[in-house]
Order: C-alpha cells, then structure tokens, then sequence
C-alpha cells in the first residue's frame, strides 16, 4: 500500500467524518422541516428514501445475525436450543410468505393474527407484573411519599380491573379523581421535560458532542 493510499484509508477511518456526515443529514432534515427551501426540500426527500433503504438493510443483518445465532445453538445443543429452532422457523415461514404472497397470504396472516397479535398483550402482562413486582420491591414504606405513591398506584390499579369495584364499590370517584388531577398533570410535566432533554441531546449529537450516538466511544486520556 502507497503512502497516499494509507492516508486516505485512515482519514476514512476517522470519527470526524461519521460525526460530520450525521450532522450535515440532520441539519438537512430539520431547515427542510422548519423552512421550505426548493433545493433543501428535494435533497430532504432524498435522504427519506436513504434511510427506508438503510432500515431494510439493518433489518436484514439483523435477522441474519439471528439466524446465525440461533442456528449455532441448534447444532450445539446449546442451551434452549428448541426454542431458538421454532423462532428461527416462525421468523423463516413469516419472511418467505410475505415475499411469495404479500401481506394477505393465508399464512402470513395466520401468523399475524394468532401468534403476533396474541403473543404481544401477554408479553407485556407478564412485564407489567415484574414492573408491580420491582416496584414494589423497590420502594419500601419508608417515607409519607412513598407511601402516598404506592397506595395511588394501587387504588388506579384496582380500578382498571373489575375486582376493584368487588373490593370497594366507591373506588370509582377517587381513582379518577387520582387520574384527573395526579396523573395527568404528572404525564404532561415528565413529557415537557422529557421534550427538552431531547431537544439539548439532539443538539448535542448534532454539534458532535455526544459521539456515542453514533457508535463512537471516547476516548479515554
């Protein structure tokens, strides 16, 4: 390799240029969102149509790094190994129906309905309660807040099943009472301030400030 060659191939290889290039793509997407410019906007739409191309790209890898990972464990033995074989022939069955026929193939639709659309409300029962579990675990009755949290958490709790009103036929009243004018004004507080902390990283990542955004980690002195 030439001298030039092997300067060429470490300035590729800087962060610079990653940092740089997903800046000027950001500028790009935010002037065109705020101000119409003809030239700002076609390259905008542009760079839409790149990203659902890198999307599907990243889709891609990522089933076959799956793929790869579960057909190792099959031919090991390894661990829940059955388990990786049945997702690794649902995930193969579901991809090549929706080729073959689009999403109103017969199978594909059965998958969609009965597996994906049943298997995702129980997925996040059973995270809601290790989210109950951890928070109760958690937070302990330790203080007069704590305390006032977890009784408002578990009175809105038993209103949304229908054993609370079994339990406490007057539970109606206070939870949306806790609803109206705990929770909701709450919601609305974290969004705001969730929106801002988004904003200042946005700007961060935008100015190169925040390089682990793009994969790059610091380094350390």
């Amino acid at each position: 390799m030439s001298k030039t060659e092997a300067v060429s191939s470490s300035w590729l290889r800087r962060s610079e240029l990653v940092v740089a290039l997903g800046s000027v793509c950001t500028a790009i997407l935010l002037i065109n969102y705020y101000i119409k410019i003809p030239g700002i906007t076609q390259l905008a739409s542009y760079l839409e149509e790149w990203v659902i191309v890198v999307m599907d790209f990243g889709l891609i890898l990522g089933f076959a790094s799956i793929a790869q990972r579960n057909a190792r464990n099959m031919t090991k033995r390894r661990g829940e190994w059955w388990l990786d074989s049945v997702a690794l022939l649902v995930a193969t069955v579901t991809i090549l129906s929706n080729l073959i026929g689009g999403r109103n193939h017969p199978i594909f639709t059965f998958i969609n309905v009965n597996l994906r659309g049943v298997g995702t409300p129980t997925m996040l029962s059973m995270h809601g309660f290790f989210c109950i579990s951890a928070a109760l675990r958690a937070f302990k009755f330790k203080s007069l807040q704590i305390t006032v949290a977890l009784g408002a958490m578990m009175l809105i709790m038993l209103y949304n099943v229908p054993l609370g009103e079994v339990i406490w036929p007057g539970i109606a009243p206070v939870a949306e009472w806790l609803i109206d004018y705990g929770f909701s004004p709450g919601s609305r507080a974290l969004l705001m301030t969730t929106s801002v902390g988004a904003i200042f990283l946005g700007f961060r990542v935008l100015t190169g400030m925040e390089r682990e955004a793009y994969g790059i980690r610091r380094e350390k002195r």
